[in-house]
């Protein structure tokens, strides 16, 4: 059974974490004592707790940006790129001659041209340039999720600019968009990191609309599984409460887990229980 490991006749729910989580969950996997010797009970209650990570997991992927950071990303990364190559071009000193200058001129349109077949046909090609800048600020996103599209898509574009840029400053131009010397006499603002945006991002709540409107326009559920995760969601919510997503904390997961444990099998099934609101079932229970 998936998930379901026996130690000395005691069994354990034991999940890996995904590597992209390793920050945020603070450690590499889970392991909970079911605390039940009936090996039917505790594989049902393993299946169940399986079921409920990865609905957690890929709930979190599915919104932990907002558009704000994501353009704070693009823009950090333009500006890195940018300073890169310049960087570089002043180390190097390889526009000093005509000859040179025509040589770096060729690569930048030889780069424009690829990046734009790319943009095109092929953004995939530039994912690892995207990894691991996400990596290096421990960030981690679904690759088809949203946020993940359109940073590649930006991020592609981020490219293409630098060396169209690049281009003007080799032939001596400086009187470009970025270069402007007004810029130069304004303050400039530090791109805001992730954690200074946390409380700013998507609740929860929003988050899970979104994701169950995305599966019903796909097709991916039907109207049971669509009911059954609309009911399961909001039992998330009753039990942990709406708030930023960014905000939910490893502890509060591990709570999640362990109100789960708690709860009757069959919630629906049980009579007392059946027609009670949620949030009165979790006041019986504490």
């Amino acid at each position: 059974m998936k998930n379901l490991c026996t130690i000395h006749g005691h069994h354990y729910f034991r999940v890996r974490v995904p590597a992209d989580f390793y920050a945020i969950f603070g450690c590499r996997e889970i392991k909970k004592a079911l605390r039940c010797t009936d090996f039917k009970t505790v594989t049902v209650s393993a299946k169940t707790l399986t079921t409920e990570f990865e609905r957690v997991i890929n709930l979190m992927r599915s919104g932990i940006l907002s558009k704000e950071q994501m353009d704070n990303l693009v823009r950090e990364f333009f500006t890195n790129h940018l300073h890169y190559r310049e960087g570089s071009r002043l180390r190097k000193k390889t526009t000093r001659d005509e000859s040179s200058r025509r040589e770096v001129l060729e690569y930048h349109d030889t780069n424009i041209a690829k990046h734009m077949k790319y943009l095109l046909e092929n953004p995939d090609s530039c994912d690892s340039v995207l990894d691991n800048f996400l990596q290096d600020k421990n960030i981690a996103l679904d690759k088809d999720s949203y946020e993940y599209t359109k940073l590649r898509r930006n991020f592609i574009l981020s490219i293409i600019k630098a060396s169209e840029i690049e281009k003007e400053r080799i032939q001596g131009n400086f009187n470009n968009w970025y270069d402007d010397i007004q810029s130069v006499l304004k303050p400039k603002t530090a791109p805001l990191s992730i954690a200074s945006e946390k409380r700013k991002g998507k609740m929860l709540s929003e988050v899970i609309q979104e994701y169950i409107k995305e599966k019903t326009t796909k097709d991916d559920w039907n109207l049971k599984n669509t009911e059954e995760s609309k009911r399961l969601y909001h039992q998330f919510i009753e039990i942990i409460g709406d708030k930023p997503i960014a905000d939910i904390t490893r502890q509060e997961l591990t709570n999640y887990v362990e109100v789960l444990k708690k709860l009757p099998k069959n919630l629906n099934k049980v009579k007392e229980l059946r027609d009670k609101p949620f949030a009165d079932v979790l006041a019986m229970m504490n």
